[in-house]
């Protein structure tokens, strides 16, 4: 059940998608095919990081049982404890679902391949796990410094995989500035897809 929840919830998005991309064919300067690229690279790359270190929201959880304490006397990482400590289905079969809308959407896009945009397609991913596992241990770090501090950390991950989700032309300049500067969610999904189109940035 847990599975077949986490693909509606993909599902949902990509609905979303459509439904926006229905009405506002072009977004932030890209057709729809390349909007659903951007997507497509910042979702697959967020559901990296979610499946590696997504368990990371869990340390409010942890403090407030007396868990991490445990964790603390064993003679291992407490990170990679909590990070392995509850590996779940339903996040590896959301990962599945964006390589698969990945793969569908790159020769839509109307890329013109060359070796180095073929390597940038898994870098772009990987690199994408990366940004939002840095941002998901941010984030759980910050839990020891804030009281019931879990909306504000989400504020940052989940919010940022959103506004990665979609041309990061397409915001205002102040919220554009902040997401590419302070949480580097451009670098995911939106600089990535112009490299791949051969587009300015």
């Amino acid at each position: 059940l847990d599975v077949l929840n986490s693909l509606a919830y993909g599902v949902l998005e990509f609905v979303e998608v459509y439904l926006i991309l229905h009405n506002t064919p072009v977004l932030g300067g890209l057709a729809a095919a390349e909007t659903l690229l951007v997507f497509t690279l910042a979702r697959t790359g967020f559901s990296l990081a979610d499946l590696v270190a997504g368990q990371l929201d869990n340390i409010p959880v942890y403090v407030r049982a007396g868990t991490l304490d445990t964790l603390m006397l064993r003679p291992l990482p407490v990170m990679a404890q909590i990070m392995l400590g509850d590996v779940q289905l339903k996040r590896l079969a959301r990962l599945m679902l964006y390589v698969v809308g990945l793969a569908l959407v790159l020769p839509r896009a109307g890329i013109d391949w060359t070796p180095a945009r073929i390597a940038l397609v898994p870098a772009t991913v990987i690199g994408g796990g990366v940004i939002f596992s840095a941002l998901f241990v941010v984030a759980g770090a910050g839990q020891f410094r804030l009281l019931d501090g879990g909306e504000f950390a989400n504020a940052f991950t989940y919010g940022g995989a959103y506004a990665a989700s979609y041309p990061t032309s397409a915001l205002p300049p102040p919220v554009r500035a902040f997401f590419t500067a302070v949480v580097p969610a451009a670098f995911v999904g939106y600089l990535p897809a112009l490299a791949l189109l051969g587009r300015p940035g």
